[in-house]
């Protein structure tokens, strides 16, 4: 207890020692948060005049030191508006000082608008450029540099407007030629240099464009109706650069876009039709439909037609090799995906070759079903002689190879 006495003792004199010398030293040093602490701390224990004066210089002092870090921060506009304050109530001393803080901050707001006059001009935006070194020295007039820019600035509007005067009239002179393509080309470098959207120069080159957009879309048609695709996709694309907002352009470049597609793919399926590729080709067939080109419909069924009588001689030449094989269950499904792939309509001899095959079949049938009877009676004789037969009529008639195989392996 005693211990705790004197530590208690000791922070109340530590407290009592804080005196307007500290808070001097504090202000000198540029602490001026912790000095308008002890000023206030003191000035409410012992209210005088001398305190209430320190507590006010020093927060005179704290505003003046906000400026200063607001331009640091680059926010010259909130430190402008302390200043526009402070003014008012700045002390004589310190009248300068807040002069010598609103001219830098006049001048950082000035640097601003002279560096985005930079870039500007490096952009060759010189109407803007010009704009922004003319607000430069609104807010710092001596700035030489921005003077010289901005001379620059006009002396390039200056020879610009002339040089557009000149594309305009040779413009003009390529109309009374009837040369529109070089008319709009002059009056559109005429409109690029005056930046002016209202500008004669501009407006006959929306007319002249629009007037070029139309007779390219026009010619687009008459190359497609005499079915020449390729010039009628190249006057279409000349529309779309033109008039890319025009929903016909755009229309008419997605239909020969994808007659374009549409012919690429007929080609490759003929291709790859041609070269046995029948499943290739029908991928390509589909890409086709999906395109929906109406002009290609009757290609379409032709190279569809030509791959399936690809299809179905390649079935039938393999259902024809099983035949000669005697594999007629193999050739019997062979001839059938033809029959099936034509609807039923037939296809060369198929049907007659399937209703032979069916009927030989049917008798190996029959002859299978006697031999099995025949073992399961104990004829032994007759069960093989009703495998022999089937082979004869068909050597991949289901199970009787294997079981006549087995039969010679002895294990019946």
């Amino acid at each position: 207890m005693r211990r705790l006495s004197v530590l208690g003792l000791l922070a109340v004199i530590s407290c009592q020692a804080t005196t307007i010398e500290d808070g001097d030293s504090m202000f000198r040093r540029g602490n001026y948060p912790q000095a308008l602490q002890v000023y206030s701390d003191l000035a409410a224990e012992s209210p005088s005049r001398e305190l209430d004066r320190r507590v006010e210089r020093t927060r005179y002092f704290l505003m003046e030191q906000g400026v200063r870090n607001l331009l640091h921060l680059d926010r010259s506009e909130d430190a402008l508006e302390i200043l526009d304050y402070i003014e008012g109530v700045a002390p004589v001393d310190r009248v300068e000082v807040v002069a010598g803080l609103r001219a830098r901050t006049l001048k950082q707001i000035g640097r601003r608008h002279y560096d985005l006059g930079f870039e500007y001009y490096e952009a060759t935006l010189i109407e803007a450029a010009a704009r922004e070194y003319v607000l430069c020295l609104s807010w710092d007039p001596e700035n030489e540099a921005a003077k010289t820019s901005l001379a620059r600035c006009e002396q390039w509007l200056a020879t610009r407007e002339i040089l557009a005067e000149d594309y305009y009239f040779q413009g003009m002179e390529h109309l009374r030629k009837d040369q529109d393509l070089r008319a709009r080309t002059s009056f559109m470098h005429a409109a690029t240099l005056l930046e002016d959207d209202d500008s004669q120069a501009a407006e006959r080159l929306a007319n002249l464009t629009a007037s070029l957009a139309e007779e390219s879309r026009e010619k687009s048609l008459l190359y497609m109706e005499a079915g020449l695709t390729g010039q009628a996709w190249v006057a279409a694309q000349d529309a779309v650069y033109l008039a890319p907002d025009d929903p016909r352009n755009q229309e008419l470049a997605k239909h020969l876009a994808d007659t374009v597609l549409s012919n690429a793919y007929l080609v490759a399926a003929d291709v790859a039709r041609r070269g046995g590729e029948t499943s290739a080709a029908d991928e390509f067939l589909q890409k086709t439909r999906e395109l929906g080109v109406v002009q290609h419909r009757e290609r379409i069924r032709t190279v569809a037609e030509l791959n399936q009588d690809r299809k179905n001689s390649d079935h039938y030449a393999r259902a024809r090799a099983y035949e000669l094989d005697n594999q007629m269950v193999h050739a019997r499904d062979r001839y059938q995906e033809i029959l099936d792939d034509e609807g039923g309509l037939g296809w060369r001899d198929v049907k007659q070759r399937l209703t032979a095959i069916s009927a030989r079949l049917t008798d190996a049938e029959q002859k299978m079903t006697a031999a099995q009877v025949a073992r399961n009676a104990g004829d032994i004789d007759g069960y093989v002689k009703g495998l022999q037969e089937v082979l004869r009529l068909s050597v991949d008639f289901p199970d009787a190879m294997e079981q006549y195989r087995a039969y010679l392996a002895g294990k019946e």
